[in-house]
């Protein structure tokens, strides 16, 4: 009987709180938060509404209220499935009777064609970095891997370095990178010929900074900029 007359706000709480200790993200966690307290926002300011009493009208009605905001239909779009997550969780657990998303339709969002750079323009962007200290090589390297392994930002920043082969992230000997990706999974990525030249580069020089011990892949000229 706890469990029905439990708050909506209290078992979002409890819902959040799992999901961050099943590992997910923090960027996961956050964007999860917004899309509650925005929920919340709408149809239970004052934080009292029972969890059993949400119903699929209430999510209509935020859906209402996000467009009412001119909200970009993409970021709507992102919101609404962070929110389906929780929403889910929830019935998992019983909090809800049911998931009042289940039989809702997703927000449409076009997604824009992105252009690519020819290569004419990506000479122009690549080419000074080939002859600048550290950061150059640096950067060089860090495109080539965003560009040519689909690395996240997050994923990239957190790679290491060193001589042991165990503890770094990558081996150029068996061309393979391992990065921990969203939920804490390690994937391992196969390194190009082009992307193992540019990063032995990179090795060369990240070899004769001072800050070479740090276990951080990626430095720079000071200690504050070893975090990209």
């Amino acid at each position: 009987m706890a469990r029905v007359a439990q708050r909506f706000a209290d078992a979002c709480e409890e819902e959040l709180g799992r999901r961050a200790i099943e590992g997910l993200s923090k960027h996961s966690i956050r964007a999860m938060r917004d899309a509650v307290d925005t929920f919340m926002e709408v149809v239970d300011p004052s934080r009292s509404m029972r969890a059993s009493d949400v119903t699929p009208a209430h999510v209509v009605r935020w859906i209402e209220a996000m467009r009412a905001r001119s909200l970009a239909p993409a970021t709507l779009l992102v919101r609404y499935r962070y929110l389906a997550v929780v929403m889910r969780g929830l019935a998992a657990v019983g909090a809800l009777a049911e998931n009042p998303m289940r039989d809702l339709r997703a927000p449409r969002a076009r997604v824009p064609l992105i252009s690519f750079p020819d290569d004419e323009a990506l000479e122009r962007l690549l080419n000074p970095l080939r002859y600048q200290d550290l950061n150059g090589p640096r950067d060089l390297a860090i495109i080539w891997f965003l560009s040519a392994a689909g690395l996240r930002r997050a994923e990239l920043v957190g790679m290491r370095w060193s001589s042991d082969p165990t503890v770094s992230d990558l081996d150029v000997g068996t061309a393979r990178a391992r990065v921990l990706g969203k939920g804490r999974r390690e994937r391992q990525i196969p390194l190009m010929a082009g992307m193992l030249t540019v990063l032995r580069s990179y090795l060369e020089v990240r070899a004769g900074s001072i800050h070479a011990g740090l276990p951080a892949l990626w430095l720079g000229q000071d200690r504050k900029s070893t975090r990209l």
